[in-house]
């Protein structure tokens, strides 16, 4: 069959109006599709980038609680060393007092030394 055409053109311009408007749809179809697409993607990414953040976080927290740890131990050994130092003192003082005393001389003559003169004895 053939297709009766309108002397005046206007059947072939409706026609090519109505193709033009059905292309257009289908790019905006299309357009929409690769926008949720995009959307989807960036969504994606975000979520990616979060996790990401979380991880980071839970490390930094690790080697902060790892730092603090750390402080404290060395606070812990500085503290027992204080006081390895002065039981070595008082130690030194019994043993001075006990000398005195074998030797029937007055135990209050003796002294507490200083530290360094205390930690420098060979054991």
């Amino acid at each position: 069959m053939s297709r009766l055409r309108n002397p005046t053109g206007q059947g072939d311009e409706h026609s090519d109006l109505e193709l033009e408007r059905e292309a257009l749809r289908r790019q905006r179809l299309e357009a929409s599709r690769e926008l949720e697409t995009l959307k989807l993607t960036l969504a994606e990414r975000v979520a990616d980038v979060q996790a990401r953040e979380r991880e980071l976080e839970q490390t930094l927290a690790r080697v902060e609680r790892r730092e603090q740890e750390q402080e404290a131990t060395g606070s812990r050994k500085q503290r027992l060393e204080a006081v390895r130092i002065e039981l070595d003192r008082l130690w030194d003082l019994l043993r001075q007092r006990r000398s005195l005393e074998e030797f029937g001389l007055n135990p209050d003559g003796a002294s507490e030394r200083d530290a360094d003169t205390v930690e420098g004895y060979e054991q």
